[in-house]
């Protein structure tokens, strides 16, 4: 009876040291990068002079720089998601996202009160004809 009761309180030790460990790794698990809120609301505002929504493809958590947006896939693979953006999640110790690329075909940038200091790290812009490119030559 004794060994019995040893073993059981060796188990609830085993098992208790497990779930609290999964609990303090659950915690600090971490949070994924965010878009950089003035950057996400001009892009929305973009969108909105559009009427277009971001794509599920790169919003996929109500973040536009998650997705294909955040990975390193080129939107040359994707014609089909229109508009596209791309972004750097390095900043502020990989949690912080900037907008670094937008290509929208077959959509006038002129049409939206385009504010170049909205995206401080846009540095492409592509709307189907390459007029564009660099944003310094926009």
């Amino acid at each position: 009876m004794r060994r019995w009761c040893s073993r059981m309180s060796g188990l609830v030790w085993v098992v208790l040291v497990c779930s609290w460990t999964w609990r303090i790794a659950a915690a600090q698990a971490p949070q994924p990068p965010k878009t950089d809120p003035l950057e996400a609301a001009a892009l929305n505002t973009i969108l909105g002079r559009w009427g277009k929504k971001a794509s599920s493809e790169w919003n996929i958590s109500g973040e536009p720089c998650s997705g294909l947006a955040s990975d390193q896939s080129d939107w040359d693979n994707y014609p089909n998601i229109n508009p596209f953006i791309k972004c750097d999640c390095t900043f502020s110790n990989n949690t912080l996202c900037h907008i670094t690329r937008l290509c929208a075909v077959h959509y006038e940038f002129n049409e939206v009160p385009f504010v170049k200091s909205s995206f401080k790290y846009l540095i492409y812009i592509f709307d189907g004809s390459n007029i564009c490119g660099q944003v310094s030559d926009c």
